[in-house]
């Protein structure tokens, strides 16, 4: 039992020490900040190189932000410096490939210093929201699989799901915007820019009847005319299938299942042993959600959580039984992929701290208290505890992301999502448990990646 306790406390006291000197590190990053800006650029280098030597073989991130710290600093000493610059700038280059989104503002400032060789791809989906565009880089890593990272995005909340004259209009408006930039200030060329219109906006067009369906043809040669080839409107199993082949790595496709909750629609994938991929297709997201139940809500948010609860827990739910059923595969796999707007703004709020991890694990009982947040306090859920975020280019990323999660989710939107995916959660665990429900940050430029997993 000695033997135990002190285990623990030199245990205890290995981890409190390595917090100590990642925050002596950090403290030592911002010090040489402060003096590069100062122009004193003697005792910056000595801050960074300090920095350097705590983190070096402990942290990749940090190290990896020393490195960029340093390349930065003898980038701009001039030709003199400008040698070892590049080599700080590629080891942190290295470095933060390993890390992906949680280090991508620093990969977009190392291609923009020292430029990038990667190929350069586009894409615009019309969802049933708005529009939104996305640049990428890829590069094959040693599995096989292409890597890609995210250098730049941006969207622009038109409606295209309404249909109608006045929302085709500014969503035909917001793809000529983004072509234009995606060709002007990216130059990417016009083959590698690839523009779909998700399964939610076609599902919408469903709903709404005969010049719903016209006004969507009519949308469709619009954009095609505007990106130069014919833009697919993709079906249900087809947008899952592009989602898998283009998040989830070859090596995790047979053991795991992937569950895109879109707007208006929910589209599930899974790999069977031969390579066949078997779907699952629900026309419900949050959008439509909210279509089916307006004329039983009676206008407070708990009228409308207990429409949306009960329209969720028979129609949704028995349609996902019978998915199950026809596909048994569904509910035996253990790692369950969650990709989707309403799943991306369940971890800004509930998650912040983890918006460097490109994996996130989620749980039922964290949705539940997201969705009665929603409810009861709002502006609580929409305002996060973000003291445990300690870097200022991360601090940003999370506060960027809180603004767009508030702009483009209303509480309505939330409660709606959050039935849905609590559905989905909890069928999955009705069969076998624990299941690990994992968020992949990426996941939702899934269907450009998979466009260019195709094109190869």
């Amino acid at each position: 039992m000695k033997f135990l306790f002190f285990l623990w406390i030199f245990l205890l006291g290995t981890v409190s020490g390595y917090t100590q000197s990642i925050k002596e590190a950090i403290r030592l990053i911002n010090d040489g900040r402060v003096s590069q800006e100062a122009q004193n650029s003697s005792k910056a280098e000595a801050a960074f190189k300090q920095a350097l030597s705590i983190v070096e073989g402990q942290d990749e991130y940090w190290e990896g932000i020393a490195n960029y710290e340093l390349g930065k600093l003898y980038l701009s000493a001039g030709d003199e410096k400008y040698a070892l610059g590049i080599q700080y700038l590629d080891r942190a280059r290295v470095l933060f490939d390993g890390l992906k989104q949680s280090a991508s503002i620093y990969l977009q400032s190392i291609d923009a210093l020292v430029g990038s060789d990667k190929p350069r791809y586009g894409g615009i989906e019309i969802g049933t929201r708005g529009v939104k565009m996305v640049v990428v880089s890829t590069r094959i890593n040693s599995t096989g699989d292409i890597k890609f990272t995210i250098e730049a995005e941006s969207d622009s909340v038109t409606r295209p799901g309404d249909l109608t004259i006045t929302s085709n209009k500014s969503t035909v408006a917001a793809v000529e915007m983004f072509y234009r930039q995606l060709r002007s200030e990216y130059h990417i060329s016009a083959d590698n820019i690839f523009a779909v219109i998700s399964s939610g906006v076609d599902e919408m067009s469903n709903l709404k009847g005969e010049l719903a369906r016209q006004s969507l043809l009519q949308l469709k040669d619009q954009i095609s005319q505007i990106v130069q080839r014919d833009v697919e409107i993709v079906k249900l199993c087809r947008e899952g299938e592009l989602v898998m082949i283009g998040t989830v790595r070859k090596g995790f496709r047979p053991v795991s299942s992937t569950i895109d909750v879109g707007s208006g629609t929910t589209k599930g994938v899974y790999q069977t042993p031969n390579g066949l991929l078997k779907c699952l297709e629900l026309p419900y997201g949050p959008e439509t959600i909210l279509t089916r139940i307006e004329n039983e809500v009676s206008g407070n948010f708990q009228s409308l959580d207990l429409a949306a609860s009960q329209f969720c827990q028979t129609v949704i739910r028995d349609e996902i039984r019978s998915s199950f059923n026809l596909n048994p595969e569904f509910k035996n796999r253990k790692d369950v992929n969650l990709i989707g707007g309403i799943v991306w703004v369940f971890c800004t709020y509930m998650y912040p701290e983890k918006r460097g991890q490109d994996f996130v694990a989620c749980y039922i009982d964290d949705v539940k208290r997201f969705k009665a947040l929603a409810l009861t306090n709002y502006e609580k859920l929409t305002d996060p505890d973000l003291s445990m975020i300690h870097d200022p280019a991360m601090l940003k990323l999370v506060k960027q992301d809180i603004e767009r999660a508030k702009n483009n989710f209303k509480p309505e939107q939330i409660i709606a999502g959050a039935n849905l995916l609590l559905t989905i959660m909890e069928e999955y665990e009705r069969y076998s448990s624990p299941k690990r429900f994992q968020f992949l940050r990426d996941g939702y430029v899934g269907w450009i990646t998979g466009y260019i997993v195709e094109s190869k």
